[in-house]
C-alpha cells in the first residue's frame, strides 16, 4: 500500500508505522485483510480494494474508477460496491466510469 509512499524513520522504512497505518485504512473499510498480504497473492477484487486503500491513505475525498469491474465476477463486484457504499456513507464520493448501466444505478447517489 506504500509503494512510492514509503514511511522512514531514522532513514529505515518505519515498518511498524507503516503496518499500523495500513491496519487503520483497512478497519475503516471494514475489510478483514492482513497488512502483511502480499498484493500478489489477492484476487482481483482485493487488488482493487488496495487501490482504493491508497487513496484514502492519501485523504482522497473524490476517487476516480474507469471501468473497475471489468475483469471481475458478479461475487466481487458486489464486493467492492458494499465498501464504495460504506465509503460513501464516511463522506468520499466516486467518479464511476462504466459502459454497464445496471452497475451505474445499483452504486450512484446522483445522475
Amino acid at each position: 500500500m506504500f509503494l512510492g509512499t514509503e514511511l522512514k524513520k531514522y532513514g529505515k522504512l518505519d515498518k511498524k508505522e507503516m503496518h499500523k497505518r495500513a491496519k487503520e485504512i483497512l478497519n475503516t473499510m471494514e475489510i478483514n485483510l492482513s497488512p502483511n498480504t502480499l498484493v500478489c497473492d489477492l484476487d482481483a477484487s482485493y487488488k482493487q480494494t488496495i487501490e482504493i486503500a491508497r487513496a484514502l491513505m492519501k485523504e482522497a475525498k473524490v476517487i476516480i474508477m474507469d471501468e473497475p469491474t471489468t475483469a471481475l465476477t458478479n461475487i466481487e463486484i458486489e464486493h467492492m460496491f458494499r465498501i464504495m457504499k460504506g465509503l460513501q456513507a464516511k463522506g468520499v464520493s466516486f467518479v464511476f466510469i462504466s459502459h454497464k448501466l445496471n452497475e451505474k444505478y445499483a452504486i450512484v447517489t446522483r445522475l
